[in-house]
């Protein structure tokens, strides 16, 4: 509202991707969390990431075990595509 001042952003699900998709400008590959926390100056949180979520389908936190082999593909394919990491 009219006043209000934001402190922070949170976001359930890192999906640690670049900014500008698969093929941003040369020299401006930053997280799509890290344009966030510049563009409002202030800190962006999340919950979960995609490299917790890759580990939880896999089976590696517990959970999980036995996933669709081709769900784990295509999230692994989409960190190839999009990821930072």
């Amino acid at each position: 509202g009219a006043g209000a001042t934001v402190a922070g952003v949170v976001v359930a699900l890192d999906r640690q991707e670049v900014a500008g998709g698969p093929e941003p400008p040369a020299g401006a590959r930053v997280s799509a969390i890290q344009a966030v926390q510049k563009e409002l100056g202030v800190p962006v949180a999340h919950i979960g990431d995609l490299n917790g979520l890759l580990r939880f389908l896999e089976g590696g936190s517990g959970g999980g075990a036995g996933q669709d082999a081709a769900v784990l593909e295509r999230v692994r394919k989409y960190r190839a595509t999009y990821g930072v990491v």
